[in-house]
């Protein structure tokens, strides 16, 4: 349909034309087709002219530039990512919706520590990554606030469970011991929230919630003990159930995966720790494993990006 042309005897709807190009969008952005899922959430950007009711205009304008902003993160495009979201994020805001005030937090604290990961393992400065992770932090913590206030206790966990991955990394990026103690104290509150908000939610409505926060209490025990028990069975265990759920949903799986290559490259390269070859074996598995799942799906540029390098970091970990 050509949006710049406009039969006057067929009025269009506007409302309608837009959720449809959002639908259909959403549709390739699951297949991995990214590129075709920008163009329909583009289309539906422009077809939002066409709504008659003001309030419905500026709703579908800030979700078709919220998706706009979710596809060009999946690419690895941070910065215009973070540009659309954020004139979402003023939409929003401007119609106090609190709910999609804190999802774009969310959303955009995700893509800062993205970008800040990143920006570490190339060997970028600590002040220029550290600002993408103090940026993180930030949209989170106030995510976590406007969740409160609305009694999202589910959405308290996701905010929560990207806030432990934070302190985790920054304690092994950043060199000064004070910064460090700060860093273990901090993931160790997260980690009780977390066991507070999982509370308050039925587990087994949000059993990938579970999983991620079974990883972070795994993460700090290794900071506590330098072993890796905990996540080694959480990963490899067949009769733990969830490990079953991380075997059907590929992409917790690839999250776990990483992160577990990822605690690796921390604990082995970074400190220079001794290992043993049942943790060199698991981590060839592990390495096999995501290189598989990887190739069989077409995943997001951040997860491809963190896979290559880690693996050159850990090249004579798994060969």
């Amino acid at each position: 349909m050509n949006l710049n042309k406009k039969d006057e005897n067929q009025p269009i709807d506007g409302l309608s034309l837009t959720t449809s190009y959002i639908n259909i969008g959403n549709l390739y952005w699951k297949r991995g087709d990214f590129n075709t899922a920008l163009k329909y959430y583009m289309d539906a950007k422009e077809s939002c002219r066409f709504i008659e009711n003001e309030h419905d205009r500026k709703i579908q304008m800030a979700k078709s530039l919220g998706n706009i902003a979710l596809i060009l993160d999946d690419m690895g495009k941070f910065q215009e990512s973070l540009e659309k979201a954020d004139k979402s994020l003023e939409i929003f805001e401007e119609l106090g919706q609190l709910q999609d005030i804190a999802r774009y937090l969310l959303n955009t604290g995700t893509t800062y520590y993205h970008r800040g990961l990143l920006k570490a393992l190339s060997g970028n400065d600590y002040n220029e990554y550290f600002k993408d992770f103090e940026e993180a932090i930030k949209r989170l913590e106030l995510s976590i606030d406007y969740r409160k206030s609305m009694r999202d206790y589910y959405g308290c966990v996701l905010c929560l469970n990207t806030l432990c991955n934070i302190f985790f990394d920054l304690y092994f990026l950043d060199k000064n011991i004070k910064n460090q103690s700060k860093y273990v104290q901090r993931l160790k509150e997260s980690i009780s929230k977390l066991e507070e908000y999982l509370k308050e939610i039925e587990r087994k409505s949000h059993p990938e919630e579970e999983v991620e926060y079974l990883v972070n209490k795994a993460l700090y025990n290794i900071l506590i003990t330098n072993k890796f028990d905990d996540f080694i069975e959480l990963i490899s265990n067949e009769k733990s159930s969830s490990k079953n759920l991380i075997t059907k949903n590929k992409f917790l799986k690839i999250r776990v995966l990483l992160r577990f290559l990822l605690s690796i490259y921390f604990v082995f390269i970074l400190q220079q720790k001794s290992y043993d070859n049942s943790l060199k074996n698991i981590v060839k598995e592990v390495t096999k494993v995501l290189s598989q799942l990887l190739k069989s799906m077409k995943s997001n540029y951040y997860y491809n990006t963190l896979f290559k390098s880690l693996i050159k970091y850990l090249n004579y970990l798994y060969t």
